[in-house]
């Protein structure tokens, strides 16, 4: 392999992937160097400069359109003494272009587009916006109006986009609305016309711009429409230049009635017509029940309110806010069968409840009570049968009575006197 052409992504995945080793390179091309910064490659390429050999035993070349700081910065940085090479044509711009000025409102931007296309009636055009939403936005109202547009922009798969280039050049659509994208490196073969829908953002943006026309001493024309947003780079522009664009004032009869007027196309909307084929058949998944049932009784009663409230001056909330409708009970016949599974087992406090339960006369034996209570106790909590062993009713009787002065006499003997009442004698 000699030459090696491609872009700093893909020489990166390709070092990654050891099919190809920087140092094995003695040269080192960079094209459009300051595009390059600008669409955010600047830690590629450091990357790339840094993984070669070193730079006073490599051959290093930068070529730019325009020599900015980083461009200056990345030479000083990564090449070896380098010396500058400037190339100025005489003029910026052929003598075979046209150029005209139009100040418009941002409104009327669409009209005046849709009576310059008819005045002029191009074979063919190109027409550049500053955002992606923007140039898919005039393109679907040219659309709408009758013309056959396509839209390009960055966001668009590689083969897509080579397909709608393929297909201006060979004339199946007559315009093309695109970003900058297409500003650097698109030839398409006697093209008549650029129409700058928005004042570019850079000013050399422009010169790239218009040089897609009058290629090849070939005659061209250019029209810029500024408004209200993007007026502010028109000063830099001619300052570029050297000299003021003609301007031409908007006629009454240059703004033409829009067929897409009061429509709106939302970026949700291009996000899904700009979808890969291989993501168009992928669908998301379906949302939960009460998500998906809330939805439509919330637009009713919103609705609801908004009749209601037009209408009807005081009233009751219950006539404004009716009543959500509740949920059908389920039949015993869609109820789903419960599983068969083992009996649940009581458990130890379950148990002592039943008993507790069902036995609510027995008491606790305490010590106050005598014994012929506890004996009674014990028969019902046991057994009629029940008895003490040697000891007869007699006996139990006098047990109890002896027991009971017993404590009558502890009990009073328990109970001293106070202070006072030892004093005084009581």
């Amino acid at each position: 392999m000699d030459i090696l052409i491609g872009t700093p992504g893909r020489l990166i995945d390709f070092s990654r992937k050891r099919k190809i080793n920087f140092k094995d390179f003695d040269f080192m091309v960079v094209d459009e160097a300051d595009r390059l910064f600008d669409m955010g490659f600047m830690p590629d390429l450091k990357k790339i400069f840094e993984g070669m050999k070193p730079c006073d035993e490599r051959h290093t070349l930068l070529f730019s359109a325009t020599l900015n700081a980083r461009v200056g910065n990345l030479a000083w940085e990564y090449m070896n003494n380098p010396g500058e090479v400037i190339i100025e044509p005489e003029k910026l711009t052929v003598d075979t272009v046209t150029q005209e000025l139009y100040h418009v409102g941002k409104v009327e931007k669409i009209r005046l587009l849709l009576g310059l296309l008819k005045k002029d009636d191009p074979d063919n055009a190109v027409i550049f916006t500053n955002t992606r939403h923007s140039a898919w936005e005039v393109a679907k109202r040219l659309e709408m109006n009758g013309y056959k547009v396509k839209a390009l922009m960055g966001d668009l798969p590689q083969a897509k986009r080579l397909k709608i280039v393929n297909d201006v050049k060979k004339g199946h659509h007559k315009y093309l609305v695109a970003t900058d994208v297409a500003a650097r490196g698109l030839h398409i073969e006697e093209l008549e016309m650029v129409i700058n829908y928005d004042v570019p953002l850079d000013a050399e943006g422009y010169i790239h711009r218009i040089g897609r026309t009058a290629r090849a001493g070939k005659k061209g024309k250019t029209i810029m429409m500024a408004c209200e947003e993007y007026v502010y780079g028109l000063g830099p522009i001619e300052k570029l230049l050297g000299y003021k664009l003609p301007v031409c004032w908007v006629d009454e009869s240059l703004l033409l009635k829009d067929r897409s007027a009061g429509m709106r196309f939302s970026s949700a909307e291009r996000h899904r017509e700009n979808k890969p084929e291989y993501m168009k058949n992928y669908n998301k998944p379906p949302r939960r029940h009460g998500a998906a049932s809330a939805r439509p009784i919330l637009n009713k009663l919103s609705k609801r309110v908004q009749s209601e409230v037009s209408s009807v001056v005081g009233g009751k909330l219950d006539e404004i806010f009716p009543s959500a409708p509740k949920r059908p009970e389920r039949s015993q016949s869609s109820a789903k069968p419960k599983r068969p599974g083992r009996p649940k087992t009581r458990n130890r406090i379950d148990r002592r409840r039943e008993s507790t339960n069902s036995d609510t006369e027995v008491r606790y034996v305490s010590s106050a009570l005598s014994i012929e209570e506890r004996l009674e106790l014990y028969r019902k909590k046991y057994d009629d049968k029940f008895q003490l062993s040697g000891v007869h009713s007699k006996d139990t009787k006098g047990d109890a009575a002896a027991s009971s002065d017993s404590g009558n006499a502890n009990t009073k003997h328990k109970k001293k006197k106070g202070i006072l009442k030892r004093i005084l004698g009581e």
